[in-house]
């Protein structure tokens, strides 16, 4: 004969309610001592200038085993999980150090579409998770483009001590016919590292990294200290005709006009 079956239906559910107390005061316990993972506070807001180098904190005390991932709210792509990187954009990055509670993410050579909500997470049940806002401002339009230098055509430009040089890669003339796509292509070579900030003009006028009808592309490469820019414009018209200026920081411009003909 068991012991349950010698108590009464009273001492059964007394007995029951016992040990399930004890397990529940020996569950909070250990919670309590094993320190559940938790953000510190850090800068909720990060603003940056185009270009340059954004570091969004993330700070998580008592980590234990568990794991942080950085991904963009957006499009809930995953930037990194643990120390490894899963964006093919190399531009991003984490950085933790040994025995440090900050895992921040890093994105280098920031650009506006980069603008946007970050989230911080960690793979406990259920997830904790913060988020960090990045804003991205446009820069002023370099002092050293001004309109009677954008109205000399001269397709490649450097500084005065030649650490730095410009060309725009083709004849400095260029006849395309309306409703065709103009394609511009611009060399930077610095011996000071490659530059992160290189702007397009129409004549006067800023052009738009992100522009619908084509935009800027930028390629880095440090080794050589070389930026390689590339403008499309589709379906240009007759207002697309005229002068078109690839202007570094810091530098003077390389230009080449530009003939829409029907």
């Amino acid at each position: 004969m068991t012991v349950s079956s010698t108590l009464g239906p009273w001492r059964r559910r007394h007995l029951l309610w016992l040990l399930l107390s004890c397990c529940l005061s020996v569950s909070l316990t250990d919670d309590q001592q094993g320190q559940r993972p938790a953000f510190a506070s850090a800068e909720s807001t990060v603003t940056v200038q185009e270009g340059e180098t954004a570091r969004l904190p993330c700070v998580v005390l008592h980590l234990g085993d568990k794991s942080v991932t950085w991904l963009r709210r957006r499009d809930l792509h995953i930037l990194t999980a643990g120390h490894h990187t899963y964006s093919a954009d190399q531009r991003f990055q984490v950085v933790h150090a040994e025995g440090s509670d900050e895992w921040t993410l890093v994105v280098r050579y920031s650009q506006l579409r980069d603008a946007g909500v970050y989230e911080c997470q960690i793979n406990t049940e259920p997830k904790l998770s913060r988020h960090v806002m990045l804003r991205v401002q446009e820069p002023r339009p370099p002092s050293t483009v001004t309109k009677t230098k954008v109205f000399i055509a001269n397709n490649t430009a450097s500084t005065k001590d030649g650490n730095l040089r410009v060309e725009i890669q083709g004849p400095r003339e260029l006849y395309i016919e309306e409703g065709s796509s103009l394609s511009l292509t611009c060399l930077v070579t610095s011996l000071r590292g490659p530059s992160a900030l290189v702007y397009w003009y129409h004549d006067t006028s800023l052009i738009d990294y992100n522009s619908p009808r084509g935009g800027v592309n930028l390629k880095i490469d440090r080794g050589r200290g070389e930026t390689t820019t590339r403008l499309v414009v589709s379906s240009v018209g007759p207002g697309d005709s005229g002068m078109y200026s690839c202007v570094p920081q810091g530098s003077h411009p390389a230009t080449v006009l530009v003939h829409v003909q029907k």
